[in-house]
This record gives C-alpha cells, structure tokens and sequence, in this order.
C-alpha cells in the first residue's frame, strides 16, 4: 500500500511551486500521453482527425495516492496538482514512492525529469484536444 508519494525537486526551483495534489491511477490501454493537462480529470479528444465528426474523449480517473493499492506486476499512471508559488523553473528530478508491506515502510526513487516553467503573467492555453472535451470535466483555475 502507498503511504505517501514525495517529488524530489532540483535544489533552487523548489519555490517555485508547491504540490497541491498526489493522485495515482492504474496503467491501462489507450490512457492518456504525458502531458500537462487544464482538467480535472484530465480528458482528452482521442480522433485520428480532429476537425472531422464528434469529439472522442478519453478520461483518466485518479486517486489519491495514500492508501493506494497495486496488484503485483501492474504499473500506475502519476498525476501532480502543482500550484506556482513564483516565476521560475520548476525541475522536478525523482519520485520517492513511500509504501508498506506486511506493517513495514520501505521506499523507492522513480526516476523521472521535467521541467515545468511558470511564468509571472503568462497566458496559458488549453491544448486543443483538451478543449474539444472540456465541458465533460472541471477546468483547474488559471485556465481558460
């Protein structure tokens, strides 16, 4: 079981943001790309065509990570609610899984780099297959 989920930010962009939400979801066929996403959950128009007939969303549902549970040899989909706290660069390094077995705590760093730019007055826009799909989702503020 998860007990706690910790990003391993860069020493200096720490400030830049502060985790707002750790979720996690089962790994699973035709789920989402990586990507930064302006919706809760984050949905997305799936269409080999996207100016041609109806949107096709696809959602990815999140839990929270504490309490998470994963059957052995499945692999889970992350999700950050990040909320910047300054202009600058945010350098996320590692992900420190927290979990228990059998009563005891052990831990693991996952290895994954990004950088996630926030700057003081930027206009951010939703991506266009995100949009096609918005109305079935909640929009995060900040975003249009």
């Amino acid at each position: 079981m998860v007990r706690r989920i910790e990003p391993l930010v860069a020493e200096g962009s720490g400030g830049s943001a502060e985790v707002v939400r750790v979720l996690l979801s089962r790994r699973r066929d035709g789920g989402l790309p990586l990507g930064v996403y302006a919706t809760d959950p984050p949905t997305l128009d799936v269409r080999a065509n996207p100016n041609r007939g109806q949107p096709r969303c696809v959602s990815q549902e999140y839990e929270d990570a504490e309490g998470f549970r994963l059957e052995p040899g499945k692999s889970a989909v992350l999700a950050l609610h990040v909320r910047p706290t300054r202009a600058g660069t945010w350098l996320l390094e590692a992900e420190r899984v927290v979990y228990e077995v059998d009563g005891e705590e052990f831990f693991q760093d996952v290895p994954f780099r990004a950088e996630i730019p926030f700057r003081a007055g930027a206009e951010r826009e939703m991506a266009t297959g995100e949009r096609a799909c918005a109305t079935s989702t909640t929009i995060l503020p900040g975003w249009d």
